[in-house]
């Protein structure tokens, strides 16, 4: 993983405020994180990883289902658009529901690392992070 000398780069993409809101106060209470960047739509995440400020991305916490462009979509379409960004980068996929056509579909992505139950712990946090080590 490509780490800055203080920690890692956290890239989060939920549509869910409270739940982008919890993940950087876990990220922030690890110390192990010293970039978080958050995105409330995909498209937008999308469009981020086109500028010179995405590079150097260790982790992406992806929500499965979003309005306009899924947690899949997303990942198709960032592979087609940006496979250098995410050559270091490990992304878990957040969901409240795990289902095996889900992770049949995630599993066809190297990217993919596994996937997280929503709401995210502390604990899920930390082991993501010293996961990407």
């Amino acid at each position: 993983m490509t780490s800055s000398a203080s920690g890692h780069t956290l890239m989060i993409i939920d549509d869910n405020d409270v739940d982008r809101m919890m993940a950087r106060r876990m990220a922030n209470r690890t110390g192990a994180v010293d970039r978080f960047l958050s995105f409330g739509s995909a498209l937008d995440a999308l469009a981020f990883l086109d500028s010179d400020e995405a590079d150097g991305i260790d982790l992406i916490l992806l929500d499965r289902m979003m309005p306009r462009m899924d947690g899949l979509s997303f990942l198709r379409h960032a592979e087609k658009r940006a496979p250098d960004r995410l050559q270091n980068t490990a992304i878990f996929m957040l969901t409240t529901v795990i289902s095996e056509d889900e992770m049949n579909a995630a599993s066809s992505s190297p990217y993919i690392k596994g996937f997280l139950n929503k709401p995210l712990s502390d604990r899920q946090m930390a082991e993501v992070l010293n996961s990407t080590g």
